[in-house]
């Protein structure tokens, strides 16, 4: 809310955005003076605001009315007129916070009102195209289905599983080299020997690969498959969790409920520890799907693979990559029917109402390093600002023009509004803001309040995590450098990233009498100079967004239809990166998609990382039916 504005207006929430951007009440020091809310002294405090200069009241009283410019008639309007915009609010404003239903306990007038208002909000004639909620298939149940939260001795087994995996610590650090040069790889031997212990089926009957020695792919030949068909065949659908997981702080364990890596189960159903959601809840489920199915003798139509590396956590670049290469070169580009990874797509509970939300697109991403060098010397004799002081400014200024938080064309966040709107239970003129563009902008300030996650969703967001500067607290700093991590919006591009913060850096080397180095375009120059270089291997476009129509997704769509009955299922975004940016050669059809309500998962990437029991049974569930569903199914 715009900062001056009546205390009724502030509690408005977004009713009172949309009155503020349709009869807007600008707060300039003129007229805090003239109303008396600016305590300063000042002999033009009784002053009206014109164009850009401030008139003293005494000056305009002696007017008369025709002489009085119409900026300045406006201006005086009476205080009334905003008490009778307040008259109509208070009903609308109850109507937007509450539910539809709420409608029918207002007056019948009041009615009429937010029903003419909501109506009118017609902006089809500005040529916009909305994206809708996609259509919805029906539940889909191919051949048998299971339970497994229904037999307690499979259930105990499955928690065991999962467990064990948990306890074999496969962190991964930036500092890594390869698996065949990096011993500290070697961790993930023993994680295999416990894998093959726990599924010996799947190990023994299913063709097993290790690419880059520690990747794992894992083919389930299907009937129709490569091996069986050759070129004939039918395109595979592959299955990806990976192997490692985040590190754990030392100096944060004190702080976990449970030990990070003791896999324990507690009274109420949570197992604790790094990995149970990201992602060894995945990968260990996609496993006891596999030997599930083998126990029963199933045979699929077509080839179902898991593909799982080891380095998903550090870029992908020692397995993920190579193992990318390894299927096209096996099924050829567009090769692959579906991927399905792990995201932050999920089963979500939320305006009454329960959906599946799949994340059909991934944010890029690109990490900058800024440096400033300048002469060093004695700190007894030190210039206005050290190298260091010439980069804090430099970061103020990016952190001071950030991109902000909005709703754009082509966002799958877009596509995820418009299902809340149009099946959950909302205020009738929120539901309409979202369903007009030009109305957006409230409506991302409004999420962009709510928590953290949603308002990342809606930009691209900065982060500067790392700093470096001086040697010796007597001696001037020859060089300082940051490091910034980008997640660039949906919409955007890697380049767009750093062009904005080009324009921001440039001129402020500038004022300070350095060349600006953007790139290498000046990298012969090694004294007086900032640099805005890209740290390696850290720029990824955005994802190109799958589309939410059509035989695949009916397929995945309607398998969550059939585990979660009555659930809608719709689009949404991945904030983070997974292993599907080395996948892009292989199908268009990539969805992220965590097969569990998402209250019953926590703690990505920080401490008390848990899953719940019933989550982790309902993620074997889904892809149990997810390969039986494949049978039939129209996808070449």
């Amino acid at each position: 809310m715009y900062r001056g504005q009546p205390s009724s207006f502030r509690r408005s929430g977004f009713l009172g955005t949309f009155f503020l951007q349709t009869r807007s009440w600008p707060r300039t020091r003129c007229e805090r003076r003239r109303e008396g809310s600016d305590t300063r002294p000042s002999l033009a405090r009784h002053t009206i605001r014109l164009g850009a200069h401030c008139y003293p009241s005494y000056r305009l009283s002696s007017m008369t009315s025709k002489q009085t410019p119409p900026a300045i008639r406006k201006a005086s309007r009476p205080a009334t007129r905003k008490w009778t915009v307040l008259a109509f609010a208070a009903p609308l404003v109850y109507a937007f916070c509450s539910s539809e239903r709420v409608l029918g306990l207002l007056p019948q007038p009041v009615q009429s009102l937010v029903q003419d208002v909501t109506s009118s909000l017609d902006f089809s004639s500005l040529g916009v195209e909305i994206p809708r909620c996609p259509a919805q298939p029906d539940a889909r149940n191919v051949g048998p289905d299971w339970m497994p939260a229904e037999d307690p001795a499979y259930k105990a087994r499955a928690i065991d599983r999962l467990s064990g995996a948990i306890q074999i610590p496969t962190e991964t650090f930036d500092d890594y080299g390869t698996p065949f040069t990096d011993a500290r790889f070697d961790k993930f031997a023993a994680f295999h020997v416990y894998l093959e212990t726990a599924f010996p089926r799947v190990f023994r009957v299913l063709r097993v690969e290790k690419p880059q020695k520690y990747g794992l792919l894992i083919t389930y030949a299907g009937t129709r498959g490569r091996a069986a068909l050759g070129a004939a065949a039918l395109k595979p659908v592959v299955l990806m969790a990976h192997q490692d997981v985040v590190p754990v702080d030392p100096d944060s364990i004190g702080d976990w409920e449970q030990p990070p890596f003791s896999g324990k189960v507690d009274a109420a159903g949570w197992l604790w520890g790094r990995g149970a959601i990201d992602c060894k809840n995945t990968l260990i489920g996609i496993l006891a799907a596999f030997e599930q199915l083998l126990e029963e003798g199933f045979v699929p139509e077509r080839d179902i693979v898991l593909s799982s590396s080891f380095d998903e956590e550090i870029g992908g670049t020692r397995g993920a990559i190579y193992i990318a290469r390894t299927l096209e070169e096996r099924y050829g580009r567009d090769g692959v029917a579906l991927i399905v990874d792990e995201g932050f797509g999920g089963i979500v509970d939320v305006f009454g109402r329960r959906f599946a939300m799949f994340a059909v697109a991934e944010k890029g991403a690109v990490s900058l390093r800024l440096e400033v060098n300048s002469p060093g010397g004695h700190s007894s004799v030190p210039p206005k600002h050290t190298s260091i002081g010439i980069l804090a400014k430099m970061i103020s200024a990016l952190e001071d023009h950030a991109d902000r938080p909005a709703l754009r064309l082509g966002s799958p966040k877009v596509g995820e509004l418009q299902c809340y709107a149009e099946h959950g239970e909302m205020g009738a003129l929120f539901k309409r803001s979202i369903q007009t563009p030009i109305l957006w902008p409230s409506v991302a300030k409004k999420l962009a309040k709510l928590d953290k996650l949603s308002e990342a969703s809606l930009h691209t967001t900065q982060a500067v995590d790392l700093i470096h500067g001086g040697v010796k607290l007597n001696a001037l700093p020859e060089s300082a450098s940051a490091s910034i991590n980008y997640r660039i919006e949906y919409t955007s591009s890697v380049s767009a990233t750093i062009e904005h913060a080009s324009a921001i850096v440039e001129p402020i080397a500038k004022r300070f009498g350095l060349v600006f180095d953007k790139l290498g375009s000046h990298s012969h120059v090694t004294q007086s100079v900032a640099r805005l270089s890209i740290v390696d291997h850290s720029a990824y476009e955005p994802a190109p967004i799958t589309k939410t129509e059509g035989p695949t997704w009916d397929l995945i769509a309607g398998t969550a239809k059939h585990i979660w009955p009555g659930a809608i299922a719709g689009p949404t975004g991945m904030m983070a990166n997974t292993d599907t940016k080395h996948s892009w050669n292989l199908t268009s059809n990539i969805y992220r998609f965590v097969p569990a309500t998402i209250h019953q998962v926590k703690g990505f990437h920080t401490i008390n990382e848990a899953v719940h029991v019933d989550a982790h049974l309902s993620s074997i569930r889904f892809f149990y039916k997810l390969i039986r569903n494949t049978e039939g199914w129209p996808m070449w």
